[in-house]
């Protein structure tokens, strides 16, 4: 699943490395570009060579081990439908 992504903002970080904030309260944009930033979580979800679009490349560790760390559910479809809100397309 390939949606295009521009990102708007990033989390400010604190000379020790952490956040600023908590990253489950952040926007959409803010946790996505966290998550693809994450290089432990690259064969999860990656951007697209291009660099204009990003991939979950595995659904179900990506349901199980990602989602859990940057929102408070674990559901792919959830997901789905907050990138369609945001305006982000799947494309085939």
């Amino acid at each position: 699943q390939c949606l295009a992504l521009q990102i708007v903002n990033k989390p400010k970080i604190l000379p020790n490395g952490h956040q600023s904030y908590s990253i489950r309260v952040a926007k959409l944009p803010i946790k996505l570009e966290a998550m693809l930033s994450n290089t432990l979580l690259s064969d999860i979800i990656s951007w697209m060579p291009d660099g204009m679009m990003w991939r979950v490349i595995n659904p179900d560790r990506f349901c199980n081990e990602v989602l859990p760390l940057y929102f408070e559910y674990s559901n792919y479809k959830s997901f789905n439908r907050l990138v369609n809100a945001w305006g982000f397309r799947r494309i085939k």
